[in-house]
């Protein structure tokens, strides 16, 4: 292995495609253990086969558990060609309707390009309409020149074209903050194709995404590479909220063949050849090496993998679908059960139960220790801590899991800014101006409705800060504020402009008498979009005795006078 080449790349047979670079990249002379033992895993793995696999972790299980349907599996060598392969993932995952718009990511890069030229020729048949757009960061000398060629492209098609520029290009963790940069853009521009005059008004449109085999086999090693449950060992899939990939089991190897054969050329961006980022070094270090040492059976290898991961999942939940649904109704699970279950059950279980608390992640070693405790520790009376400030508590047979403790002394939000209406008092931070707005009201201005309020109610209106969980309506458990933002296209950088509301709580005594402090809980609402931008929850009547609906309509405050 220390040897190893890569071998020679084959040229292009034609000069077309132009701004191609057909070198291939140096490679890492580092030490090859871990890519050799990726592979032996690989193959140990596959050879135990899904049998062996799910008798070690669910030995006792019940027979003829009922299973959901397979996850896709990764694509492997096939003689369909790719308009072929397009056409089915199209017709068998997009969920595309007639009238629907689609808007297609293109960079200038072979994927994206292959996209555009496939989606175009079958706008027609799919009555889509088709839209393109393309990101320009601004980042490299060739940026401007891939802007031209992709309008070039979409202009020859007849298909519109919209560009959007980074207008800064952030000094630190330039990934992160352009994918929430482009994912925000994407899905505001979807949007406002699907509610203009043209859309259905329902809001629901496609954005395409160019992801290949080869992606969707890097995204699965670098899952491995950081850790993943073996019953969640997936790539991506087709379709994924709003984003789409009909590309998705295609190998790459056959799109750049079949943009060579159309005679279709592409662009390449050289920063997929730079060394620092993970996936780079997976793409051109690490697929190739596992290629070789598995016989060119890698895509084989680890479509094996994924299905029979998919089947254990499916197993893994309908075995501990009671112990989870105790956990989403009781917030507690009972240790006799917890006990009686098969280990990859109680796993799960306990993995379930700690999440809901927490609305954090929890790793399989923090899983292990309180499966440890539960079964090793005496007496029916204890409490274990977890990372971040987490517990798990045992009192008889109820098992429980919480959050972070309030911090010893809680914030003083004495001398806050604060309106009040019927009762309900909103506490806030002086750079937001806040008014409030009762029933029927919310139509002549932008609000934020909040509802089923208990009368003396008090509210805390303040920036988002790191660890926040928001409760969401319809939802058993907290989940993390930082990505539902990201989830609704609120770029990293913009996050400390957005104001959350949460509950103030009572925490302790003040002494002397005095008011008791207060402290405040899970986020109530985060108030999409920058400060000011008009948005308004739809209203409705407040439910329960005596509960109270309010609007509360935030402004950025008057600068104080110098």
């Amino acid at each position: 292995a220390a040897g190893w080449r890569p071998a020679a790349r084959r040229q292009p047979s034609s000069s077309r495609a132009r701004g191609r670079d057909w070198r291939a990249p140096a490679r890492s002379r580092s030490s090859p253990a871990l890519p050799m033992l990726c592979a032996a895993l690989l193959n140990g793995a596959l050879w135990c086969g899904r049998a062996a696999i799910g008798a070690a972790l669910l030995h006792g299980a019940r027979a003829g558990a009922a299973s959901r349907p397979a996850a896709p599996r990764m694509a492997s060598s096939s003689s369909r060609s790719v308009p072929e392969l397009f056409h089915e993932a199209l017709r068998a995952d997009a969920q595309i309707r007639a009238g629907d718009p689609v808007v297609a990511l293109v960079s200038g890069g072979s994927d994206s390009v292959a996209l555009l030229h496939l989606l175009a020729r079958v706008g027609d048949a799919l009555r889509a309409r088709v839209h393109v757009l393309h990101f320009n960061h601004g980042t490299r000398p060739e940026c401007a020149a891939e802007e031209s060629f992709v309008q070039g492209l979409a202009e020859g098609y007849g298909l519109p074209f919209h560009a959007r520029r980074l207008a800064a290009v952030p000094a630190t963790g330039l990934q992160a903050k352009t994918r929430a940069w482009r994912r925000a853009e994407a899905e505001a521009l979807v949007a406002t194709l699907a509610e203009g005059p043209e859309g259905r008004g329902d809001g629901r449109g496609h954005i395409a995404l160019g992801h290949h085999a080869d992606d969707d086999v890097e995204t699965l090693l670098l899952k491995l590479l950081r850790g993943v449950h073996l019953s969640r060992a997936a790539g991506m899939s087709v379709r994924e909220g709003p984003y789409i990939r009909p590309l998705l089991r295609v190998p790459k190897a056959a799109l750049t063949g079949w943009l060579e054969g159309e005679g279709l050329p592409w662009m390449e961006d050289s920063s997929n050849r730079e060394g620092g980022y993970k996936r780079n070094r997976v793409r051109r270090d690490l697929v190739p090496l596992l290629e070789e040492l598995t016989g060119g059976a890698l895509h084989a290898r680890l479509a094996d993998l994924t299905a029979q991961s998919a089947q254990l999942r499916a197993l893994v939940e309908s075995e501990a679908a009671p112990l989870v649904r105790a956990v989403r109704l009781e917030g507690s699970l009972s240790v006799e059960a917890l006990l009686a279950a098969p280990a990859a059950v109680r796993a799960e279980a306990v993995h379930a139960l700690v999440t809901q608390a927490t609305g954090a992640a929890t790793s399989f070693a923090e899983v292990e220790r309180v499966l440890r405790q539960v079964e090793t520790a005496d007496g029916p009376r204890w409490r274990l801590s977890l990372s971040g400030g987490r517990t798990v508590r045992r009192a008889g047979d109820r098992l429980a899991a919480e959050g972070p403790a309030p911090a010893a002394s809680a914030p003083d939000f004495s001398d806050w800014p604060r309106v009040q209406r019927g009762g309900i008092t909103v506490v806030h931070h002086p750079r937001w101006a806040v008014e409030m707005l009762g029933p029927g009201e919310e139509a002549r201005a932008p609000c934020t409705a909040l509802h089923n309020l208990p009368p003396g109610t008090r509210l805390l209106l303040r920036p988002w800060a790191p660890g926040d969980l928001i409760q969401l309506p319809g939802r058993p458990r907290p989940a993390r504020l930082a990505k539902h933002l990201r989830g609704q296209g609120l770029a990293v950088h913009e996050r400390d402009a957005t104001p959350v509301v949460t509950a103030l709580q009572p925490q302790g005594t003040a002494g002397d008498g005095a008011a008791p402090r207060e402290s405040d809980g899970p986020v109530l609402a985060a108030l999409p979009g920058r400060v000011g931008e008009p948005w308004r929850e739809p209203g409705r009547v407040a439910e329960g005795a005596g509960a109270q609906s309010v609007c509360l309509r935030v402004s950025d405050a008057e600068p104080p006078p110098t």
